[in-house]
């Protein structure tokens, strides 16, 4: 069953280029629109002060996300990626995807650290497959469509 994402995220975009989850909240970013939303129960909520424009440093539109230490994300076009300051909506660095994170598939539209909170190997997903990447080795280690990965 398709659920709108309006009926989960009220107050939330119509749509979503990227999102990114940490520990405490869920972020959605609708072109240069950043949502941040923090969870009670089944139901999230909008956090004041929120939405925020992403700062004038990023000139692209997010097609990608993965969180890291810190409370924050790598948001990505392309090659380019900026690091992105979550609680703070603050930019501290833009450079290459290839220099820092090499041999990442390509077109994956998020990237989930597994385990949980620890940032040593990551779940990147794009349309139809799943990719184990490995952070000390900028290399992926397993691949595997993705509706067999679902069916676990």
């Amino acid at each position: 069953m398709v659920t709108h994402i309006s009926k989960i995220f009220h107050d939330g975009p119509h749509y979503v280029n990227a999102s990114v989850s940490t520990k405490h909240q869920t972020y959605l970013i609708a072109d240069r629109n950043v949502f941040a939303f923090y969870k009670d129960k089944n139901t999230f909520t909008l956090i004041k002060g929120w939405p925020k424009m992403l700062p004038s440093r990023v000139l692209f539109f997010p097609q990608a996300a993965f969180p890291i230490k810190n409370e924050s994300a790598i948001l990505v076009s392309g090659n380019v990626l900026a690091a992105y300051e979550l609680k703070h909506n603050r930019v501290t660095s833009i450079n290459d995807l290839e220099r820092y994170y090499p041999n990442l598939p390509e077109d994956f539209r998020t990237g989930i650290p597994f385990p949980t909170g620890q940032f040593n190997t990551y779940y990147f997903l794009d349309s139809h497959n799943l990719y184990e990447y490995n952070m000390n080795t900028k290399r992926i280690i397993f691949s595997q469509p993705l509706k067999k990965y679902l069916l676990c």
